[in-house]
């Protein structure tokens, strides 16, 4: 639930409005209005504890360097900074107000993540650090509270250039063991984060105790439920930096589990060598008209004066770009290349994309930031600010209303499972009259409508999973989910859209997943999926038709396919 804010205004500019229930670095974030530039921007308040004012002013100095350096770095996962500045004895934080969920509140809320989905968002937290690496800027703050995963699953990385706002007395919370001997940190430091926070990720836990000296002189607990990725994440904590692996080799590790090949991802060879320092994209960036604005943003030189002299606008030039790049994006969207752009989320080897199946990662243009440094008054009750003015974001393209066809063309496979797999935090689920069983959060209720029909309801947020089975198999799966929509359709009239309809196999039999949106009765967006599949035929009989289910509002999305993608994994069909 969310606070509302005491009636305050940050800089004459930023009105807070609610806390986001998010902990930041070292104090609360508050959703806020930007009275100047307009729209919604995420404010984290932070407390610099107890300093004098020649180490404020000191610390000031450091926090205007990595504010610069973090807003030239050109990435579409990066959160863009806004504004930082110091007013009443307060830092305030100013970013984007990114529709996303924090890791670690992903890990509370549902438990451990599978191996191959942590080796995933490592692979887009590695390319976010080895850019800015390459760019000379270490995060020296990397923890799960900074990886945000969208509602398309993506993943964005927050916090690049700010480590200097916290206190002294707030140290990160998985800081390298030479950041705890005062000794410079760098890019291996942030790899070891990388570690850390894949552990916490796939462990649930933390991998050392409270305190430093555990860190310093102790040893990781051992891995539990980390598969192939324990070895990579053992060497990421390697005690000496010179022998954490470089970033090269810790994405061809990770990309080897999160596709399923080679010697660490199972039965497949490795990747062919390639001397790209990057994975394959997952998001597609439109080039330009937006390209000519960056270069000139990028040329152009700071504002610098007094505290509240002067708000930069330059980055306000790139809005005739950004509409024209949305006018790319939904140009793409319509041409025969979305099509294949779902082939490729369907790839069997892309378990971890694979509930987001038949949904299109829309384009994105990432501008580069420029940073406007506003004075350095002497004493620490002044305002300061190193300000980064806020470009207009670059919003999706909507998508157009598509006809339930049938694809015929592209087929993906889920997992097969054959023993139930119940993660930390979850528990497993009997069917008396069927015989199936299937994992679900624990915190969660179960709801029983019908006899062959059962609902799994999140407590918190109206998230639905259900499962329901029929005493006989469909000899067409794709024709049986092509139904299930005409009936979704006629439940959710006039707001029904199907996102896709497409063949695949569910562990190893013949199957198809059905992907939709609809407005609920509280009148916001939902999305949804649905995989349907026989169960295997034995002396008992034939076999059934089961069908798993997944709604959320479209805000939770990301969540919802991390919560589908377990509950396929955990699936048993009923004894033959």
């Amino acid at each position: 639930m969310s606070q509302a804010a005491p009636e305050r205004l940050v800089a004459n500019r930023y009105a807070l409005e609610a806390s986001i229930p998010r902990q930041g670095r070292a104090g609360v974030v508050w959703r806020a209005a930007d009275l100047v530039a307009g729209g919604a921007v995420a404010v984290e308040e932070i407390e610099p504890g107890v300093e004098s004012e020649a180490e404020c002013n000191a610390r000031w100095s450091r926090i205007v360097r990595g504010a610069r350096a973090a807003a030239s770095l050109d990435h579409p996962g990066v959160v863009r900074l806004y504004d930082v500045l110091l007013d009443a004895g307060h830092y305030f934080v100013v970013t984007e107000l990114a529709d996303a969920l924090p890791l670690d509140e992903l890990i509370d809320r549902h438990g451990r993540l599978p191996p191959r989905r942590v080796a995933r968002i490592g692979l887009e937290v590695l390319d976010v650090l080895d850019a800015a690496h390459r760019a000379g800027l270490a995060h020296l703050d990397l923890q799960p509270a900074h990886v945000l995963v969208t509602p398309d699953g993506a993943v964005r990385l927050a916090g690049l250039g700010l480590a200097e706002v916290l206190p002294p007395s707030r140290p990160a919370p998985a800081p390298a063991p030479e950041q705890l001997r005062g000794e410079p940190g760098g890019p291996p430091a942030d790899l070891w984060a990388l570690g850390v926070t894949m552990w916490m990720a796939v462990e649930g836990e933390a991998p050392f105790g409270d305190g430093g000296a555990e860190v310093l002189y102790g040893s990781p607990r051992p891995c539990q439920h980390a598969g192939p990725l324990a070895g990579v994440i053992e060497v990421l904590l390697d005690k000496a930096p010179e022998r954490r692996p470089p970033a090269p080799e810790t994405r061809r590790r990770l990309y080897e589990i999160a596709e399923g090949v080679g010697p660490l991802g199972g039965d497949r060879d490795p990747a062919p060598a390639s001397t790209s320092t990057s994975t394959p994209p997952l998001i597609a960036v439109v080039p330009g008209p937006a390209e000519a604005a960056t270069a000139a943003l990028a040329r152009a030189p700071a504002t610098t004066g007094r505290a509240g002299a002067a708000v930069g606008r330059a980055a306000r030039a790139g809005a005739a770009a950004g509409r024209a790049a949305r006018a790319q994006a939904r140009a793409r969207l319509e041409s025969p290349g979305w099509r294949r752009a779902v082939d490729w989320l369907l790839d069997p080897r892309r378990r971890g994309l694979l509930v987001g199946a038949g949904s299109v990662l829309l384009a994105v243009v990432s501008f580069a930031l420029i940073v406007a440094v506003i004075g350095n008054p002497a004493g620490s009750g002044a305002q300061r600010r190193a300000q980064v003015p806020p470009l207009p974001p670059v919003t999706a393209a909507p998508q157009t209303s598509a006809p339930a066809t049938t694809a015929t063309t592209a087929t993906t496979t889920l997992p097969p499972t054959t023993v139930p797999a119940v993660p930390s935090g979850w528990t497993l689920y009997a069917d008396e009259a069927s015989g199936y069983r299937i994992a679900y959060p624990a915190s969660w209720e179960v709801v029983r409508q019908e006899e062959r029909r059962v609902e799994f309801h999140d407590r918190s947020v109206p998230t639905v999973l259900r499962v329901q089975w029929r005493p006989a198999p469909a000899p067409d799966p794709v024709a049986a989910e092509q139904q299930s929509s005409q009936q979704h359709a006629g439940f959710h009239e006039g707001s029904y859209r199907q996102v896709g309809l497409q063949p695949t196999t569910f562990q190893g039999r013949p199957a198809a997943a059905l992907e939709f949106t609809f407005l609920g009765d509280d009148e916001q967006p939902y999305h949804a999926m649905e995989i349907g599949s026989s169960t295997p035929a034995g002396p008992g009989g034939p076999g059934s038709w089961v069908t798993i289910f997944v709604q959320s509002r479209e805000a939770d999305w990301g969540v919802a396919q991390v919560l589908l993608q377990t509950a396929l994994s955990s699936f048993t069909s009923p004894p033959t």
